[in-house]
């Protein structure tokens, strides 16, 4: 579980900078393997896609 925060962190971060190899190889290797922590990458995206959105409708 510990781990998993970790990783929640390291997905969050890969929004605002790129990760290094070693903590990208640390999250696609834990995200194969996680459940719990592929749907929060998948909900980050998501976010950060409709905040993209939200951006362009209001800049119009």
């Amino acid at each position: 579980m510990r781990y998993c925060q970790r990783i929640t962190e390291l997905v969050s971060q890969q929004q605002e900078r790129k990760l290094s190899f070693v903590e990208q190889s640390a999250v696609k290797l834990h995200l194969l393997m996680c459940p719990s922590c592929k749907n929060f990458e998948r909900n980050c995206q998501d976010l950060s896609k409709l905040m993209k959105e939200f951006a362009k409708e209001k800049d119009k």
